[in-house]
């Protein structure tokens, strides 16, 4: 928990100054923390697998794709959020994460996790 929590720490001291949100996404298999721009760019993502405790980091550069961010600044009522990133770590594995309100899914390897996504600012 320690090594999970000082690389959280470390990965958000390392994020450009002009992030003004986070977003955050749980669910059983997967949690997804991301970072996004004042631009409503999500510009560096934390993916930890939950059996595995296992994270990975997330960069613009060629790592993240952002498709689709539409976050509206409606407190409580997130139904109008959208959310469609492409995640693709240096091993080649993509993961594919596309939310609508809350409810979020991620797609990796032709399996799909349920996912719960956070829209407070």
């Amino acid at each position: 928990m320690r090594c999970s929590l000082a690389a959280l720490f470390m990965i958000l001291a390392s994020v450009p100054a002009f992030a003004t949100d986070d977003l955050s996404c749980k669910g059983d298999a997967y949690f997804l923390y991301m970072s996004v721009g004042s631009d409503d760019i999500v510009d560096s993502a934390i993916l930890r697998n939950e059996s595995t405790k296992e994270s990975t980091h997330f960069r613009l550069a060629g790592e993240i794709e952002n498709s689709q961010l539409i976050w509206t600044a409606i407190e409580g009522d997130f139904s109008a959020n959208r959310l469609k990133i492409i995640l693709r770590s240096k091993d080649g594995t993509t993961f594919i994460v596309v939310a609508r309100g809350r409810k979020g899914v991620l797609h990796n390897q032709q399996k799909s996790y349920k996912l719960d996504c956070n829209w407070e600012r």
